[in-house]
């Protein structure tokens, strides 16, 4: 059974990739200096995205609040968002250490296909896991506005202007860090005070023997 204890280090995985998110946006508006070692932590948001999704998923599932397509949503979130941290190791890490030219030529091949792709699947995720989050009554439906709606514009980066993308990278960290404030909260008011369990046991025992 997943713990409380659990639930809370993903929430500190979301904090964590909430401002990770942040940060490289603001590295990319260059007010955090854009050099090999702010590149080289880019992909780390999403990797603690990871976590923070699944955690979101598992406290659902705690509390029965998700079925067969919840578990499919969450599912296609955490594959596009493993791919968006693919992407993000590879444009901050690889390329900047490549020749423009070579890099064009890449993205205009079957490395621009395969990023679309992750993109869509990404989108995707990103709209049925917000279902699953509205749906759930979980976490505050606005942070889980703000989490849809800003991983959406960041999914469809290529269609907007980049004030956009920004300020949607925002929003979305906005949102994740409140749904893992939220869920660390509530799992620190869902310890079991030590000595409560056996207890609880002892009473049972007590209670079968006297019948």
């Amino acid at each position: 059974m997943t713990t409380p204890a659990l639930l809370r280090l993903t929430a500190l995985a979301g904090i964590a990739s909430a401002v990770g998110l942040v940060f490289n946006f603001l590295r990319r508006a260059e007010v955090v200096p854009d050099v090999a070692a702010t590149q080289a932590l880019a992909p780390l948001s999403a990797t603690f995205g990871l976590i923070a999704v699944t955690g979101l998923f598992l406290w659902h599932r705690r509390e029965v609040r998700v079925g067969t397509a919840g578990t499919a949503g969450y599912a296609t979130n955490l594959l596009g968002l493993t791919g968006i941290l693919g992407i993000e190791y590879i444009a901050n890490v690889i390329f900047p250490r490549l020749d423009d030219s070579v890099v064009d030529e890449l993205i205009a091949g079957p490395a621009g296909t395969v990023f679309m792709v992750i993109s869509i699947v990404f989108l995707l995720g990103v709209l049925t896991f917000t279902g699953v989050l509205l749906r759930g009554g979980l976490v505050p439906k606005a942070a889980a506005v703000l989490y849809g709606a800003g991983f959406t514009a960041i999914a469809l980066r290529t269609l907007f202007p980049e004030g956009v993308v920004a300020a949607g990278g925002f929003a979305a960290a906005a949102g994740l860090a409140v749904m893992s404030l939220t869920l660390y909260r509530l799992m620190g008011t869902d310890r079991e005070v030590p000595g409560q369990a056996s207890d609880r046991t002892d009473r049972t025992v007590v209670l079968k023997s006297s019948r």
